[in-house]
């Protein structure tokens, strides 16, 4: 008994291999062979859509640049993957991938410096700032009047006078780099720059919503 047991796991071993490695086709649902080095654009979105395929399958192309976006909406999309299988996993920043918008400062008082898009987050990518006079300064968002409601700081504090010291003729300059600088935290409200005092604060901001 132990002997049948011992080659019935020697033989699970030497073949699991073989069948694991067999190569798999892809066909679409006349059972046509699409091969993918051959394949077109509309063989190869008939072929991996769910309806119209006999089985599911997880497939990446391999490629050492970012593969360029598809047609439509849809068009079959296979995976990134390295040259040594290896999935490549994206995250796409707003900063990076949308376009950018700029709204010039100079204020004396609270201002909204975003103004809210429905069911958008704003993300700031640059921001530059010149006190005139010390000041206390916070980036904040809301709704309301000036964002006095629901208000969240995205740099700063809530409380003005915790807020971003700045001396007299004092320089805030400060970028992502292409990537977000500030995230908001909710969608469809404003983004404004809140000062402790009344001194003049002049400068930049740059940012998208998505």
């Amino acid at each position: 008994m132990k002997t049948r047991i011992l080659l019935i796991f020697f033989l699970t071993l030497i073949a699991a291999p073989l069948w694991a490695q067999q190569p798999v086709k892809l066909v679409d649902n006349t059972g046509t062979d699409v091969p993918l080095a051959t394949t077109t654009e509309g063989q190869h979105d008939v072929a991996l859509t769910p309806a119209s395929t006999k089985a599911l399958l997880d497939m990446c192309r391999a490629s050492t640049a970012t593969p360029s976006s598809v047609s439509a909406d849809d068009d079959a999309v296979l995976a990134w993957c390295l040259r040594d299988g290896r999935r490549v996993v994206t995250t796409i920043d707003p900063c990076n991938s949308e376009v950018k918008s700029s709204t010039a400062i100079s204020q004396t008082a609270r201002t909204v410096i975003v103004t809210a898009t429905a069911s958008k987050k704003t993300y700031i990518c640059s921001l530059v700032l010149v006190a005139t006079a010390a000041e206390i300064v916070s980036v904040l968002e809301g709704t309301g009047t000036t964002c006095q409601t629901s208000t969240v700081a995205i740099a700063g504090s809530t409380t003005a006078a915790n807020g971003m010291s700045l001396a007299i003729n004092g320089v805030l300059s400060v970028s992502g780099n292409g990537s977000t600088l500030l995230a908001g935290t909710g969608t469809n409200v404003d983004v404004c720059l809140v000062p402790s005092g009344s001194g003049r604060v002049t400068g930049w901001v740059t940012w998208v919503q998505k």
